[in-house]
């Protein structure tokens, strides 16, 4: 059997601290506030967490998967794994670079690793072209100041 892995990695400049972007990215359970194909998101960010995501499927539905947080430095990376689909194991990764003290770098990356899935070159640009729009959320969520107001209350 032949193996197919899929590596994804995106970025997008924030006009915000590092801080600032950590702290929005790691309260997981307001993604649904902001991100528009996530429909909830619960448990803890912390090495070795347990999470549990429901995302929006943009062609309809939604699906629910369960992930360990195998990465874990504060203020800086965070990174779930977990089992996918057809024997696939996914690695997905959110970093943070300090351009300046109040421009960050936020890079997502994913990794599927592990079998021969048919499609999976059209699966991997859908995966990218949600990670584009989570990106540009986040973004947008941060340096908007009625964003920003509803961010700084929610905490």
């Amino acid at each position: 059997m032949r193996h197919e892995n899929i590596h994804i990695t995106t970025d997008i400049d924030i006009n915000a601290s590092k801080e600032t972007v950590w702290k929005a990215l790691t309260d997981i359970k307001s993604w649904q506030d902001w991100a528009s194909l996530v429909h909830s998101c619960r448990g803890n960010v912390e090495k070795d967490g347990e999470l549990t995501l429901r995302f929006i499927n943009p062609q309809g539905g939604s699906y629910a998967f369960k992930r360990t947080v195998f990465l874990y430095d504060e203020g800086n990376a965070f990174g779930w794994t977990g089992d996918a689909f057809a024997g696939m194991k996914d690695f997905h990764v959110f970093e943070l670079e300090s351009i300046d003290n109040q421009r960050t770098r936020f890079i997502q990356s994913d990794g599927l690793h592990g079998a021969d899935v048919p499609g999976i070159k059209q699966l991997e640009q859908a995966m990218l072209k949600g990670y584009e729009i989570f990106n540009q959320e986040l973004k947008n969520f941060i340096e908007d100041p009625d964003s920003n107001q509803l961010f700084t209350n929610h905490q």
